[in-house]
């Protein structure tokens, strides 16, 4: 009966430990993602020839230049036009970039360079970033200009066997308690020797 009792309380304490580990398993239920965060924005209403748009940016954000256009009702549509934009940060130094366009069937404005549609950099310093956007040909006006900036969202992890946690308590509890009584019960049925015994032998 003693050793049933051992046994079962180390069963139980050796249940407890797994019960435990188990409650710390994760489930991740939408990983982490790297999006991009509007920083500053200017949105022309009418929609405009030129636009600026500023953010304050901190070395080695990477970003990138959103933008937002519509047509000019009718009219002819000359070879080459698009959207010239100049790039500057806080030491004043200038980066170009161009992107060309044409109006597809349905009438949408569809940008034809290879690659990145909205044109992104990497912050050399912290400071104030400025972007300048101007329509090339006349044929499309701004209506948004957007500094964004890459941040990551954190993944989206549950812990659906938290649950166990508590209950490994009361199963240690009880496996400890068990070892317990198995303990003391060893000691009460240990035999004694009798004195009678002893006088015997001399």
């Amino acid at each position: 009966m003693r050793r049933n009792i051992l046994a079962l309380g180390i069963f139980l304490m050796f249940l407890a430990f797994v019960l435990q580990i188990s409650s710390q398993f994760s489930v991740v239920i939408d990983p982490a993602r790297d999006t991009w965060a509007t920083v500053n924005s200017n949105e022309a209403n009418p929609p405009v020839l030129k636009l600026s748009v500023s953010a304050n940016l901190s070395k080695d954000d990477r970003f990138r230049i959103f933008f937002s256009l519509q047509r000019i009702p009718g009219g002819y549509l000359p070879d080459g036009f698009g959207l010239n934009m100049n790039l500057t940060d806080p030491n004043g130094a200038v980066l170009s970039f161009e992107r060309d366009a044409e109006i597809g069937e349905d009438g949408k404005i569809i940008i034809t360079n290879i690659g990145e549609t909205y044109p992104s950099a990497l912050a050399n310093v912290t400071g104030t970033y400025r972007a300048d956007a101007q329509s090339r040909g006349g044929v499309i006006m701004i209506r948004l200009l957007t500094i964004e900036k890459s941040v990551i969202i954190p993944a989206n992890v549950d812990y659906p066997w938290t649950i166990l946690s508590p209950a490994s308590i009361v199963v240690f509890l009880a496996g400890t308690c068990l070892l317990v009584i198995g303990a003391v019960s060893s000691k009460a049925r240990r035999p004694r020797k009798s004195r009678l015994s002893k006088t015997n032998k001399r």
